[in-house]
């Protein structure tokens, strides 16, 4: 009875030691996608709620950054000769920390310094053009759609620390659209009329804490197991008598 009793005492201590550990695993919380539309260059603040400490450690944060974009280019040639040539229009759109900076260099959208940003640039297809002199035409590129992840995860401390609270995490984003033109004489210019549509999402990759409860499946394998054991000692106990 003795040797059943210490038998029985591993056992319940063993599916105690599986069960804790089953239940301390990987998850993942996904917010978003939340969108914001305008008809120019803008700029805003999401707000995404930050990870709440009780779940667990925050491991990692992704980002995901979409853009979609309608354009209409208006080419003029101001010159007294013919023209002819292309346009297209390029929408830059940017996810941000408020401690990041940018400048635009030669019509690019550049970070500096921050805790984490992702920029994407997007360009329509260019199409092409022929103007009489002092002519002009309406171009309509197709709809143009692109998104951008972050690669890898932010894990570094600061970020983390940013995305962990009990509050609202700020995420700063920004467009920035130019148009390229290229033409063989005359003298062209061209305005646009660009509405693009921006969208984030933040997904949170963390392990939660362990508890002493797995799922009842769990258990039903775990005592399932301890079963056969207590049954195998038995018989083994039987036949030495």
């Amino acid at each position: 009875m003795l040797r059943t009793n210490k038998f029985l005492s591993l056992a319940l201590s063993g599916l105690l030691l599986t069960g804790m550990a089953l239940t301390a695993h990987a998850d993942s919380i996904i917010l978003g996608p939340s969108t914001f539309t305008s008809t120019t260059d803008f700029f805003g603040v999401f707000q995404f709620p930050q990870f709440n400490p009780t779940l667990g450690t925050l491991n990692s944060v992704y980002l995901t950054l979409g853009t979609s974009f309608t354009t209409q280019l208006t080419v003029t040639n101001n010159s007294a000769s013919p023209s002819t040539g292309n346009a297209q229009t390029t929408v830059q759109s940017a996810l941000y920390d408020p401690t990041t900076t940018f400048t635009t260099p030669s019509n690019i959208l550049t970070p500096s310094g921050g805790l984490f940003n992702l920029v994407d640039s997007e360009s329509s297809s260019p199409l092409g053009y022929s103007l009489a002199a002092g002519g002009s035409t309406v171009l309509n590129p197709p709809v143009k759609n692109g998104s951008l992840s972050s690669a890898p995860q932010f894990t570094s401390g600061p970020v983390l620390t940013y995305f962990t609270g009990v509050g609202n995490a700020a995420i700063n984003y920004q467009t920035f659209t130019s148009t390229s033109l290229n033409n063989t004489g005359g003298n062209t210019s061209a305005t646009q009329n660009t509405t693009d549509t921006l969208s984030a999402t933040v997904q949170y990759n963390y392990t939660p804490f362990a508890t002493n409860t797995p799922e009842p499946g769990t258990w039903a394998m775990m005592v399932a197991g301890a079963s056969t054991g207590m049954v195998a000692l038995r018989r083994r106990r039987r036949n030495k008598k």
